[in-house]
């Protein structure tokens, strides 16, 4: 039966805990994010691929400099796109499927339940990143080693940095992704908005205007991967610029939740 719920009751401790197990469960039983989590691992395979195919070719990429080694083995950021779908999902499907009103009566608190699908979603989200740039490793350093490239160091300078900060921005993509589906609501709407925006609009700007774009969303990734092929800031200020970005988006998001009565 749907709920419909106009205000908040007081939220506790154990009202989270039982709200992020709950969503735990509801999360994990469903096919989403394994299914998010397979084509993460094959987008990162496909574009280290394409990456390293210019490999010892004239005029290709010389992956025996470091800035050769770091830009073919830079993919695995791609991977916060997913992750950022992942987290509009978890929030999108609910009003999708009508289950929104229910589930917040459950957990007696609207921002409880956003908390809580911020913090399931952000565990996914790690893996998503951390699972994409092991995958443009496992892909990336196997082609290279073939085309006569020994010396891949790994453990320094712009690589390391790489890997790292990629490692890293899963949760960041993810809890920007639930504010998103908070925000839109509609599952398409965010989905294919989140996904446009990025690749295309954002994309764009980062690229052709980076003096605007820098300070954007996926500048933000841009500077935390270290993404050799557009201008950004230092990695140090890439954190600080996207947890922003996803608290401003969470809280537009939370908002509209608190502003609205929700229909089941």
């Amino acid at each position: 039966m749907s709920a419909a719920v106009t205000s908040a009751a007081p939220a506790t401790g154990g009202d989270l805990k039982r709200a992020t197990a709950a969503e735990w469960v509801r999360t994990r039983t469903t096919r989403t994010w394994w299914g998010l989590l397979l084509t993460t691992v094959g987008m990162a395979a496909i574009q280290t691929l394409g990456a390293t195919a210019t490999v010892g070719k004239p005029d290709g990429l010389d992956a025996n400099t470091p800035e050769g080694l770091h830009q073919a083995l830079s993919s695995g950021f791609f991977a916060a796109l997913f992750a950022a779908v992942l987290g509009a999902l978890l929030v999108s499907t609910e009003f999708r499927h009508r289950t929104a009103g229910d589930s917040i009566v459950l957990v007696r608190n609207r921002e409880t339940w956003l908390l809580a699908k911020v913090l399931v979603a952000s565990v996914l989200g790690l893996l998503y990143t951390v699972v994409g740039q092991l995958t443009v490793l496992a892909v990336g350093v196997p082609v290279l080693q073939s085309k006569g490239i020994d010396h891949i160091d790994l453990w320094h300078g712009e690589v390391f940095s790489t890997i790292w900060g990629t490692f890293l921005l899963g949760p960041f993509a993810a809890a920007f992704g639930v504010g998103v589906g908070a925000l839109v609501r509609n599952q398409v709407a965010s989905v294919v908005g989140l996904v446009l925006y990025t690749v295309l609009l954002e994309g764009a700007l980062v690229q052709f205007v980076p003096s605007v774009g820098q300070y954007l969303p996926g500048g933000a990734i841009a500077a935390i991967a270290g993404d050799p092929t557009v201008e950004h800031l230092s990695m140090p200020w890439g954190f600080p610029l996207y947890a922003a970005w996803a608290v401003l988006v969470l809280l537009a998001g939370a908002k509209r939740l608190a502003a609205q009565d929700i229909n089941g």
